[in-house]
């Protein structure tokens, strides 16, 4: 009996029990798990990434992440945002077929603080006599924390730029 009182003694616990995790700290994006949270979010929707995520502060919010998604059919290029555990998605950004994501970037456009998200990508229109010539298009969005709304006078200053350093010069000028 004292044997097992013995027993029982050195095996219970001392002190108060550890702490339960911090579930914030562990949702929390990083630029270390930032692709896998977003690799794992697009496979439940049967999308992958076009181009790697990023990571920063949308419209007004905090820590999120940003990435380009193919969608088929048609290979439509959408865009989804992780911000707090909640996934949002805004798309097709544009109506023709995505050859590539030049890239995405995020930048104050409007002049409200916070950031939009802007997408310099090539596109095919699949129809007609050029239907297979790249061109290039920017998608310029404005995120309030819960939808997207295109910013088309933003969009329109880009107009067919491919590089991103024209892209952002023109989206410096209001």
């Amino acid at each position: 009996m004292l044997l097992l009182l013995g027993l029982l003694v050195c095996v219970s616990p001392t002190g108060a029990p550890p702490a339960p995790p911090d579930e914030g700290a562990a949702a929390a994006l990083t630029p270390m798990n930032l692709e896998a949270r977003m690799r794992a979010s697009l496979r439940a929707q049967e999308e992958e990434l076009a181009a790697p995520p990023i990571l920063g502060a949308v419209g007004p919010r905090a820590g999120c992440g940003v990435a380009t998604a193919l969608r088929a059919p048609g290979q439509r290029l959408g865009l989804v945002v992780l911000c707090g555990g909640e996934v949002y998605r805004a798309g097709p950004l544009k109506p023709w077929m995505v050859e590539e994501v030049v890239e995405t970037f995020l930048m104050d456009v409007s002049g409200d603080g916070g950031a939009e998200i802007v997408v310099v990508a090539t596109y095919v229109s699949g129809v007609g006599p050029d239907g297979l010539e790249p061109f290039t298009s920017t998608a310029v969005l404005a995120f309030d924390g819960a939808s997207f709304t295109h910013l088309e006078d933003a969009e329109a200053r880009a107009g067919a730029l491919a590089e991103p350093e024209a892209v952002r010069a023109a989206l410096t000028r209001r």
